[in-house]
């Protein structure tokens, strides 16, 4: 397989098959991909970031992979804002499913992804601040309503994140953005 030497242009696969090896310790990588987060602020893709380290125990086909979450997924004692100043206090105790399975996984949270306020709508206007920035043309918006985590993805921030899709809402900003945006069937 053909490994590129920066975490930031890892595939998914790639960023796995490095840190299952330890070719990479999982501090460079998640330095790395802070560092390039620092670098590219201006897309504003997260409302909050984290960085956060794997569960003590939790490895699997995911171990040490950073993952970007969109704000209205809850991950258990990180905000979950909805992109609205009433949750701004939001703290869950639990994490979704979706999240928790990523964890079991090995996954880290990168950080949680700007969106568009309440995921109603396709621009990714919030109230929280700027919306964020579509990476290969940052004087346009990445789309919504998962906006921030195709902005991340397409960046290079992570290489994988977390959206939800009712209308098109994962779909429509990977469009915009020129990634894959999938919406698995409905009861999978």
């Amino acid at each position: 397989m053909n490994r590129p030497s920066e975490p930031a242009d890892w595939t998914l696969a790639q960023a796995v098959a490095h840190l299952r090896t330890d070719r990479t310790a999982p501090a460079a990588y998640r330095e790395a991909l802070a560092a390039r987060t620092r670098e590219h602020a201006h897309l504003n893709a997260y409302l909050h970031e984290t960085f956060h380290r794997p569960e003590a125990g939790r490895h699997g086909v995911l171990s040490g992979v950073l993952l970007a979450v969109k704000d209205n997924i809850d991950v258990a004692g990180v905000p979950t804002t909805a992109g609205t100043p009433a949750l701004r206090q939001h703290f869950p105790s639990r994490s979704s499913t979706a999240w928790e399975r990523c964890a079991r996984a090995g996954a880290a949270l990168a950080g949680k992804t700007a969106l568009h306020e309440l995921a109603y709508g396709t621009t990714g206007h919030h109230a929280l601040g700027p919306p964020a920035l579509n990476p290969s043309a940052p004087d346009h918006l990445a789309g919504g309503s998962s906006s921030g985590t195709a902005a991340a993805v397409a960046a290079r921030l992570v290489p994988a994140g977390l959206g939800t899709d009712t209308g098109g809402s994962v779909r429509i900003p990977a469009a915009l953005c020129g990634i894959v945006g999938y919406r698995p069937s409905l009861g999978r």
